[in-house]
Parts: structure tokens; C-alpha cells; sequence
């Protein structure tokens, strides 16, 4: 097989890219997200944050962040669009609380990866995690850096098939 030969001018850029220690252009894949808080404050704060990841040197970027203050109507998003991850309060109001919501999401076996944000690891939230509900946790309040990580943590993982999902 003819490899095609390169222009002088083509050359040029291929070496000065090899040499200049640019790094690849390559867009960053976008995530997107849906915020489940009593809080809209909160959820704002969390979108803000969420959209400065790409600049602070993580593997993602935000693309649509969706914000609900009820677990009904973060099922109901869950089930027409896709979102990579869901970050639901353990403190939910409604008439759907947050671990509701979460045995639902499972057990109508909607592919999304969970956060729960809580301001006590209590319990009932080591629970979730132990019996693989959720992908991971996040105090709050929270500096900036650690919602990156654990977004990236939970990002950088594929999707759980062995999900327990309840009947």
C-alpha cells in the first residue's frame, strides 16, 4: 500500500506539532448531566462547577446539564433523553425521595451511572453504594476539585451491566 506523499508545507506542520509539545486538539467527549436537588441553588452551583471541569484538565466536558427538584420528574427525563449521569440528592422532597428514585432508575433498567450528594455519609447512603445502586458519592459542601474527580472517576468507568437491578 502507496502512503500519500506529503506537500513540503504539510511536513512542516507535522514536524513543528511532533516537536513544539502542542497537544492534540481532539474535542474532549461531552457528558451529559442531569442535577436532582431540592436546592436549585445548589444545582446551579454544581452546573457551574460542572462546566469548568474541561478547563481544569479533566478527560470530559459538560454538555447538557438538566435541573429537577423531584425524583418523578428525573425518572421521567431519564426515560426520553440520555444522560451519562445523574446527581440526586439523598435529601429529596416530594412524593419520590431520593432512594425511591434510585430503586426505580434500577429496576426499569435506565443506563445512567448515580451520584448521591449528601452533607452526612450516613447508613443508609454506605447502603446504596455497598449493594451497587450508586457509582459513587459526594459530600457536601464540596471544593470544586473534588466533584471533578469524582465526576471523572465515575465517568472514566463503564457502565455497570451487573447493575442489581430489583424486581
Amino acid at each position: 500500500m502507496q502512503s500519500k506523499k506529503q506537500s513540503p508545507m504539510e511536513a512542516m506542520y507535522e514536524y513543528i506539532a511532533k516537536t513544539s509539545g502542542v497537544q492534540d486538539k481532539t474535542p474532549l467527549p461531552k457528558k451529559n448531566i442531569l442535577l436532582c436537588n431540592t436546592s436549585i441553588e445548589l444545582s446551579k452551583m454544581l452546573d457551574t462547577s460542572l462546566s469548568n471541569a474541561a478547563n481544569q484538565g479533566y478527560n470530559y466536558e459538560i454538555g447538557l446539564v438538566d435541573i429537577t427538584q423531584f425524583g418523578r420528574e428525573a425518572l421521567k427525563l431519564l426515560k426520553t433523553r440520555s444522560f451519562e449521569l445523574l446527581i440526586i440528592d439523598f435529601n429529596l422532597e416530594g412524593s419520590m425521595g431520593c432512594v425511591e428514585t434510585i430503586k426505580e432508575i434500577r429496576k426499569q433498567k435506565i443506563r445512567t451511572k448515580i451520584m448521591v450528594t449528601t452533607n452526612v455519609m450516613s447508613g443508609a447512603v454506605k447502603s446504596l453504594w455497598m449493594n451497587g445502586l450508586i457509582d459513587g458519592t459526594l459530600l457536601i459542601p464540596y471544593q470544586d476539585e473534588h466533584l471533578y474527580k469524582a465526576v471523572a472517576e465515575i465517568m472514566s468507568k463503564d457502565f455497570e451491566e451487573e447493575y442489581i437491578f430489583l424486581n
